[in-house]
């Protein structure tokens, strides 16, 4: 500390700029707001298979709506969808052909990553999910099957584009 911090003459310190989001670089703590709800950023999961890296969000309104936001870059295009979760219990994850809701869905891919989970209190590596993405033949919706532990999460999707959303960072 020097003399003219001591007399209060000094300068403030300078803060770092906040830096814009994308659906590539979103925190634990940032805001997406899609249909003109705002939801919250609660945690990043970063996906690893062999290299293909993506990424998921759980976003939360703060009343129990729980939605998930994905990002991929593929071919140097920007892929995201948004998902919520479904209760179907009896769906067999790794068939060719799932119906959901009288929907029909095609095995798209599959696989296993690594995963790393991000919130604002912790950070865990090491995780393994099994994943099976199907699509129907319009590519207009998604259902996707991931197991965590032996447990089964499905979700129903969009895709949805940059005009669809906005993210706004928390911090």
């Amino acid at each position: 500390m020097g003399l003219k911090d001591l007399l209060g003459f000094g300068g403030k310190k300078r803060e770092e700029p906040i830096q814009e989001r994308t659906p590539l670089t979103l925190r634990p703590g940032d805001m997406v707001e899609y249909e003109e709800q705002t939801y919250f950023v609660t945690v990043r999961y970063t996906l690893d298979e062999g290299g293909w890296i993506w990424y998921e969000y759980r976003l939360d309104d703060g009343e129990g709506n729980e939605l998930w936001l994905t990002a991929e870059e593929e071919d140097g295009a920007l892929e995201t969808a948004i998902y919520w979760p479904v209760k179907a219990p009896n769906l067999e994850p790794g068939a060719k052909r799932l119906t959901f809701e009288g929907v029909e869905f095609g095995l798209d891919e599959s696989g296993t990553a690594t995963a790393t989970m991000e919130t604002k209190e912790s950070t865990r590596s090491g995780l393994q999910c099994r994943y099976w993405d199907y699509l129907t033949e319009d590519e207009a919706a998604f259902l996707s099957l991931e197991q965590w532990n032996g447990s089964t999460e499905v979700s129903r999707g969009k895709p949805v584009n940059e005009f669809d959303y906005e993210l706004f960072p928390g911090s």
